[in-house]
């Protein structure tokens, strides 16, 4: 079976805050870029490339989004280290429990420029979970439950990713993305349901009635996820923690969990995981339009 590595760079920012916490909002940026980029250069790129994909200049986002709240953040951020230090081997004992997967994860703590509070992806050459400490606090992620969800959640998509590879089917789609990004995120919710072996909904903390509200909006969110579908800026609202939905953040979440949901009582989670492209947006479209059809 599969070893997991924890990479704790909490360190860098706590010194970097120590000494330059009294500066301007524009100086902190400089010198955490020259501090960061120097150490750990290819965590900074990613950031840096995570954001032009997006279309989004990462100072800009820098400079209104993230530094203006480390402030209120700070804190918070070493109990929340200790708590993801202690969560992460148990979530990944019962993750191999689950899927039975055989590679190993690198587990990085850090604080960066806003990219998530978990980022499944590859960092130094293997399968590697981002957890992005200071996004986790703007969540509001604070309770040992919402961060076993998010950390299973993020090792869901691990797993989906390792399956696909190893069919040799592609892990990202090409051009529009929309249905793709409801799969995608509906698979790791699920698998983070797995995992835990309860519906945890980690994005509901902090959220009052959360689940009940998309619940009971499922159909009118299925109606304006379609008519956003060619809009990039209109999905960012169904996923983004810098956006909302009639005040309720992440809602993208639960549509694709219900969706995959759905898909379970015909279809093996491996099966689901390994659906070819064309299918995967046949599948998803057909199941909004019949829900956005009810609204």
């Amino acid at each position: 079976m599969g070893n997991y590595q924890i990479v704790n760079i909490f360190d860098l920012f706590k010194q970097f805050w120590q000494e330059h916490s009294h500066i301007s909002i524009s100086e902190q940026v400089k010198k955490y870029k020259a501090v960061f980029q120097k150490l750990y250069p290819e965590l900074w790129q990613m950031q840096v490339d995570c954001y032009a994909e997006d279309d989004f200049d990462w100072k800009e986002a820098a400079l209104k989004h993230v530094f203006p709240k480390y402030a209120d953040s700070v804190p918070f951020m070493q109990p929340l280290i200790e708590k993801l230090s202690n969560i992460i081997p148990w979530i990944f004992s019962q993750a191999v429990l689950t899927f039975q997967f055989k590679f190993d994860i690198i587990f990085v703590l850090y604080v960066g420029l806003g990219c998530g509070a978990g980022w499944a992806t590859r960092y130094r050459d293997q399968p590697a979970v981002l957890m992005g400490i200071e996004n986790i606090i703007e969540c509001g992620w604070h309770s040992e439950n919402s961060l076993a969800g998010l950390i299973a959640h993020e090792v869901g998509h691990l797993v989906h990713q390792e399956w696909r590879n190893q069919s040799q089917l592609p892990n990202k789609p090409v051009g529009n993305d929309s249905y793709w990004n409801l799969y995608e995120e509906g698979f790791a919710m699920r698998a983070e349901h797995k995992i835990l072996n309860r519906e945890s909904f980690h994005e509901a903390e902090g959220q009052d009635n959360w689940v009940e509200w998309c619940h009971q909006h499922r159909n009118w969110l299925a109606k304006e996820y379609l008519n956003a579908v060619e809009d990039k800026e209109k999905i960012r609202k169904f996923f983004g923690s810098w956006y909302d939905i009639k005040g309720y953040k992440q809602t993208g979440y639960f549509l694709g969990h219900e969706i995959l949901k759905d898909w379970e009582s015909s279809m093996s989670f491996r099966e689901i995981a390994l659906l070819p492209l064309e299918e995967i947006n046949i599948k998803v479209k057909q199941h909004l339009n019949r829900w956005a059809e009810l609204q």
